[in-house]
């Protein structure tokens, strides 16, 4: 770990491991500043908007951020991250979400976004999204926090 504490130095080994996570938090990035930008319409009593569109899919990515997170793949690479101060948060903020069924309601979500061939329209999934926007959103700025802060890759 370098002397300056807003450096993470991941090894050359861990790139791809990195590059692979961080490409997901950018899709789920994508998602969510595009949803922040759109108005809420609360004519969409059906959830038929870009908006909640927008939404959904942004969790639906958030889903699959956690997922590869703490995935068989990225073990090694957890286990290194794990041992710097800088992924404590993220650490904390996981055990929590399954403590709290978070994880379910994201899952759920994720489901309904990516099945739709076994999902129907009123599926569990798109009600998920509803009165969940500041747990989810504490989430993404974990992962923010994270992802966010300059890497040195030696």
């Amino acid at each position: 770990m370098s002397s300056d504490k807003n450096i993470l130095e991941i090894p050359k080994l861990y790139n791809e491991n990195f590059d692979n996570l961080y490409d997901v938090f950018l899709n789920a990035s994508l998602q969510r500043s595009t949803m922040l930008k759109l108005p809420i319409d609360l004519s969409g009593i059906n959830l038929i908007n870009d908006r909640w569109r927008h939404e959904r899919t942004w969790l639906m990515f958030l889903y699959v951020l956690i997922e590869a997170w703490e995935s068989k793949l990225n073990a090694e690479f957890r286990h290194f991250l794990y041992t710097t101060q800088e992924c404590n948060e993220i650490k904390k903020l996981l055990k929590e979400v399954k403590r709290t069924k978070q994880i379910d309601l994201l899952r759920n979500i994720r489901d309904y976004m990516a099945h739709r061939d076994e999902k129907k329209f009123w599926d569990q999934g798109r009600k998920d999204v509803l009165n969940n926007f500041t747990k989810f959103n504490k989430i993404h700025q974990t992962f923010s926090n994270f992802f966010l802060i300059p890497k040195s890759f030696v």
